[in-house]
C-alpha cells in the first residue's frame, strides 16, 4: 500500500481514570470511558449536557451501550442526572460525595494520599516526558483535608482565562485558589466570576480571613466540613430555609437580607457565621445539626436483612445512612407481613430469620429475573417497599405452591 493511501486514526494516548472507578470490578471498560467523558465535559454551571448520540460517536460505542452504562453509573451512585423539561436538556454530574463515601475503600493503600501528578513521556520533562495533563498541573493547598487538587493554567491564574484573570487583581493567590476550591465542591452554591457584589464580597471575606491569620488549609478544611454537612442525609439543614445553605459571599457572615429573614426558631439564629461553626470540626457539626436518629424497632431482623443483602449481586459496597434506614424500615414491614401471613404459608420454619433467608431474598431474585431487571438497578429501596412483601413475596410463595391465601397486606386493616 502506498504511503499516500495510508490512513491512521488518532487517539488520546493517556487518560486519567479515578481510582474509585478503575478498581471497582462492577465497572467495565465501557463504564470507565463513559464516566471519564462525563468528568471531562462537566462544567460547574451546566454539568455535562452531551447527548447519548454525541457520547456514542465520541467513544466509538453504540447508543445502547451508552444508555446501559449511564443507567449503571447512576445506580451505583457515580453520577447524577437532572432534566430541564423547559430547555429539554439533560445534565449529568459526577457525584463526588457519594464516590468518596462509598468507594474510597477500593483504593489500594499504596496509592492513597498521593499528591503528585506523574510525568508523561513527552519531550519537555527532565526524564524525556512532558507534564501531564497537557497545559495543566495540579497543586495542593498545603495539607488540605480531602486532598483535592487545584487546576493552574498557563497564565498562572487558577483555571482562569486571560479575560477572567483581571477580576482577581489585587487579591492574593491563596484567596483566588480558595475561591476556586469552594466552586469545586459539588454541594455548595457556586459564585460566578464577574464584576458583581457577590463575587467581590466572597474574595474580600477570604482575604480578610487570611489577613486575620487563618491558614489556607484551615479555611479549605472548613469549606470541606460545610460541604459535608450540607450534602449529608439526615441533617436539619434545608436549602429553602434562610441561612442554612449559603454561598461563599455569606460563608463568613450573613448579609442584611438573610439576617432579617432568619427567625428566632431557625437553628442558625444564634451563629455568627458558618465559617466559625465549620472550623470547629466535622464531628461538632454533625453532633449539632444531625437529626435525632429514629430507633430501630427490630435490630435483630435489621441485622439479618443487612447480612443477607451483602450476599446478593445487588450489594455495591459500604452502606449509606439511607441504606441503613431502608433496612430498619424493611424490618418493620417484614414483621407486620409475617405476623399476618405466616399461618397461611405451608412451611415448617418458625424462625423469622430463617424465613427471610429461605424465602424473602429468593423472592427478590425471582421478581428481578421475571421482570428482566438489571441487578445494578436494584437498591435497598426495593426491600423497604410494601409491594416487595405484599406482591413479590406472595407471588414467589404461590409459585412454590406453599401459600394458601388469606392473611392480608401490610397496610390492610384487620377486621
Amino acid at each position: 500500500m502506498d504511503v499516500e493511501d495510508e490512513k491512521h486514526e488518532h487517539h488520546i494516548k493517556y487518560v486519567f481514570i479515578r481510582a474509585e472507578v478503575y478498581f471497582n470490578n462492577k465497572l467495565d471498560s465501557v463504564d470507565q470511558k463513559v464516566f471519564q467523558l462525563i468528568d471531562n465535559l462537566e462544567t460547574v454551571d451546566k454539568g455535562c449536557f452531551a447527548s447519548n448520540g454525541y457520547m456514542a460517536l465520541s467513544l466509538g460505542l453504540d447508543i445502547d451501550q451508552i444508555r446501559y452504562s449511564l443507567k449503571k453509573l447512576q445506580a451505583l451512585q457515580y453520577i447524577t442526572s437532572d432534566y430541564d423539561r423547559k430547555a429539554n436538556v439533560r445534565s449529568l454530574r459526577v457525584d463526588d460525595v457519594s464516590i468518596k463515601k462509598m468507594y474510597s475503600h477500593l483504593i489500594p493503600s499504596y496509592i492513597k494520599g498521593v499528591g503528585k501528578i506523574p510525568q508523561g513521556v513527552g519531550k519537555n520533562s527532565p526524564g524525556g516526558g512532558e507534564k501531564f495533563p497537557t497545559d495543566k498541573y495540579y497543586k495542593t493547598i498545603n495539607t488540605i483535608s480531602d486532598k483535592r487538587f487545584f487546576p493552574i493554567g498557563k497564565n498562572d491564574r487558577a483555571g482562569h482565562s486571560a479575560s477572567q484573570a483581571f477580576l482577581f487583581d489585587g487579591y492574593s493567590k491563596e484567596a483566588e485558589e480558595l475561591f476556586d476550591f469552594w466552586n469545586s465542591l459539588e454541594g455548595l452554591p457556586k459564585i460566578r466570576e464577574g464584576a458583581t457584589k457577590s463575587f467581590k464580597k466572597a474574595l474580600d471575606d477570604l482575604e480578610a480571613a487570611l489577613t486575620k491569620g487563618y491558614r489556607p488549609e484551615q479555611i479549605g478544611s472548613a469549606m470541606v466540613n460545610y460541604n459535608s454537612i450540607v450534602t449529608a442525609e439526615g441533617v436539619l439543614l434545608n436549602k429553602a430555609v434562610p441561612g442554612h445553605v449559603v454561598g461563599l459571599n455569606q460563608f463568613f457572615g450573613f448579609n442584611r437580607f438573610t439576617k432579617e429573614s432568619i427567625e428566632d426558631r431557625n437553628i442558625v439564629a444564634s451563629i455568627k457565621s458558618w465559617f466559625k461553626e465549620c472550623i470547629q470540626g466535622r464531628d461538632y457539626l454533625f453532633e449539632k445539626y444531625a437529626r435525632s436518629k429514629k430507633a430501630d424497632r427490630y435490630p435483630d431482623i435489621t441485622n439479618v436483612l443487612r447480612d443477607c443483602w451483602k450476599k446478593t449481586p445487588y450489594y455495591v459496597g459500604a452502606f449509606t445512612s439511607k441504606d441503613e434506614r431502608n433496612f430498619a424500615k424493611a424490618a418493620e414491614l417484614f414483621v407486620v407481613w409475617y405476623d399476618k401471613n405466616i399461618d397461611h404459608v405451608n412451611t415448617s420454619l418458625d424462625d423469622p430469620a430463617a424465613f427471610i433467608k429461605k424465602y424473602l431474598f429468593p423472592s427478590i431474585e425471582y421478581i428481578v429475573t421475571l421482570q428482566k431487571r438489571d441487578p445494578v438497578t436494584v437498591t435497598t429501596t426495593w426491600i423497604a417497599a410494601a409491594d416487595t412483601f405484599d406482591r413479590g413475596l406472595v407471588a414467589f410463595l404461590k409459585h412454590k405452591g406453599i401459600f394458601q391465601g388469606g392473611g392480608g397486606g401490610i397496610h390492610e386493616r384487620e377486621d
